[in-house]
């Protein structure tokens, strides 16, 4: 082997062994001391991705240049620049606190960076394999290369997501909660639909006799029907509410990790959700269990939603917060608003019943 593929070979096994310990040192990092602001933060960030995305593609074309021989020795500079980004981007990660950047942004980031790490670290263990094997071609004709421009792809597919201005890495906690927050919004929507596809009380007489030829759970009863009838109010009424938290709450100034509640109460009601639906499988015995789950959900909710008004109107002054409590009485979205939209979920939930229990 040549002094230069060598060195080539001994350096892409060092980059490998980096990015393992650097995979390892993101599992509990300690932020510093003095956090750093996080315009600044963000930017670098951004622009470590890109520095990365160039670095990688710089060394692939150089290791197997395209109808020529690879230089070994060229390959050494942007390696280099390789391992030193990838060493600086984990710790630009590991400077996002929790406790002041927020949870959601500091694991969006976080997730983010071991992802990239990994997909670097793959692009490493394959050009080892190919600078200390042979120069071959494959049954297909095509050269190895190819195989380590598909892990370039791949790299270049995760940093041009996160640097994309329509849904790349969050700026701020608020963004990142509110992501999560529509994301698992998804699955109270899904909750909805599952009903609506589950037998709900048609139009007329016609239409329900065509739904249950085609029910091959069998004919679904006037009780179960009505029954999923209560459970879809309730379900729909609750998504357009969880909606108007992402449409109205994350635009308010509120310090960054006053958002991160949020997080909790949304796994906690869709979780919830989800259950109160299956009693139009399961039947009504879970029902009273599964009822006061959604309400203590919605009463996290409330306390979430609190706690991001408090903090709000705390960055006013208290003429501007006066003003705003007047104008929040009647619009909605505002914190009284919700307060009292939160207050008839919890009426409607509990009124919930199946239709053998209801009183006469």
């Amino acid at each position: 082997m040549s002094s230069d593929k060598q060195k080539l070979s001994v350096s892409l096994q060092l980059l490998s062994k980096t990015c393992t310990a650097l995979l390892n040192g993101l599992v509990s990092p300690t932020p510093p001391d003095q956090p750093l602001p996080l315009t600044s933060l963000h930017s670098d960030l951004l622009s470590l991705l890109a520095l990365l995305a160039n670095d990688a593609n710089k060394l692939v074309l150089v290791v197997y240049p395209p109808g020529m021989q690879p230089s070994f020795k060229a390959a050494l500079a942007p390696l280099r620049d390789l391992t030193t980004h990838t060493s600086t981007l984990a710790s630009n990660a590991a400077s996002f606190a929790p406790a002041t950047h927020g949870k959601a942004l500091t694991s969006e980031v976080r997730d983010l960076t071991r992802e990239v790490i990994q997909a670097i670290q793959e692009l490493a263990v394959a050009l080892i394999v190919f600078v200390d094997a042979p120069l071959r071609t494959t049954r297909d004709g095509k050269g190895k290369g190819e195989a380590h421009m598909v892990k370039v792809a791949a790299i270049h597919a995760l940093i041009d997501s996160a640097r994309s201005s329509v849904n790349g890495v969050s700026s701020s906690n608020a963004q990142a909660v509110r992501k999560m927050w529509r994301e698992r919004g998804l699955l109270v929507r899904d909750a909805l639909e599952e009903l609506e596809d589950s037998g709900l009380p048609a139009g007329n007489d016609e239409e329900e006799e065509e739904e249950d030829e085609f029910d091959f759970g069998g004919p679904v009863s006037a009780e179960e029907r009505a029954f999923k009838a209560q459970l879809h109010a309730f379900v729909k009424r609750l998504l357009l509410t969880y909606e108007e938290v992402g449409a109205a709450l994350f635009s308010l100034p509120a310090p960054d990790a006053a958002f991160d509640p949020l997080l909790d109460a949304s796994s906690a009601i869709t979780r919830a959700v989800d259950e109160l639906a299956a009693c139009a499988y399961d039947g009504p015995e879970e029902l009273p269990a599964r009822k006061k789950v959604i309400v203590k959900a919605l009463k996290g909710i409330g306390k979430a939603l609190d706690g991001i008004w408090e903090k709000s109107k705390a960055t006013r002054d208290d003429e501007q917060a006066k003003d705003k409590e007047e104008d929040e009485k009647v619009i909605k979205g505002s914190g009284p608003w919700f307060a009292a939209e939160l207050i008839e979920l919890i009426k409607a939930v509990v009124a919930v019943q199946w239709p053998a229990d209801l009183p006469k």
